[in-house]
């Protein structure tokens, strides 16, 4: 049963009538079909398929919360962590089925078009703590040396993620982050985020996020 949006017969409704399919997302309203059953659902295709969507919906889910910052900009007709699903689905796995995975070098976190092409490394200075150091960029095209610093760490065997907010500016070249007890002794992913203050305060707009940059792998002390 379908519920009508409108006193209009022909207007929105959200609901299924036989095979076509009402739906919602924020103020705009979609139909779509439903789609056909299929009688060898098991193809190699289709197991890969299924494979591309687990392991990059296991590799960002710990990141939940981040993404919702970092792909806030693209969120017009999906919400932000299915934008993260669907570029990292495109562009971050490799191997053949069935050895696909998802190569964190290339994954994304955050996306946008502040400048952020860097080049970063990361390391464990003890305690728990990392820290990352980026080549530093003077130029205003490349970016102001007032954009601030987000550094987000995903555990690489464990499902754990952290991340913090306004660690350091653009122009420091390095910050550093304590990390939870859950990452003791384990090896983790970090990324570095370069984002406008205006974003910070709630103003979402991709000129006010960058890229994300893979800063390396580095085992937590």
């Amino acid at each position: 049963m379908a519920r009508i949006k409108s006193q209009n017969i022909n207007g929105p409704f959200v609901g299924r009538i036989g095979n076509i399919v009402g739906c919602r997302w924020k103020d705009t309203y979609y139909i779509r079909t439903r789609p056909a059953r299929v009688k060898h659902p098991n193809t190699e295709r289709q197991m890969a398929q299924r494979m591309r969507f687990v392991n990059t919906q296991t590799f960002l889910k710990p990141m939940l919360s981040f993404l919702r910052l970092g792909f806030a900009s693209y969120t017009s007709d999906k919400s932000a962590y299915n934008a993260a699903m669907s570029y990292n689905i495109k562009n971050a796995l490799t191997g053949i089925y069935p050895d696909i995975s998802v190569d964190a070098s290339k994954a994304l976190v955050s996306m946008g078009r502040l400048p952020g092409n860097v080049k970063a490394v990361v390391k464990s200075t003890g305690e728990g703590r990392i820290k990352v150091f980026w080549n530093n960029i003077e130029h205003e095209s490349e970016g102001s040396g007032n954009d601030r610093i987000i550094l987000v760490v995903r555990g690489v065997e464990q499902p754990v993620a952290d991340f913090k907010l306004d660690v350091a500016r653009r122009s420091d070249g390095e910050a550093e982050m304590k990390l939870s007890k859950s990452f003791l002794n384990t090896e983790a992913y970090c990324y570095l985020v370069f984002i406008k203050q205006e974003m910070l305060l709630g103003t979402v707009a991709e000129e006010f996020i960058s890229n994300s940059v893979f800063c390396g792998k580095v085992l937590i002390s």
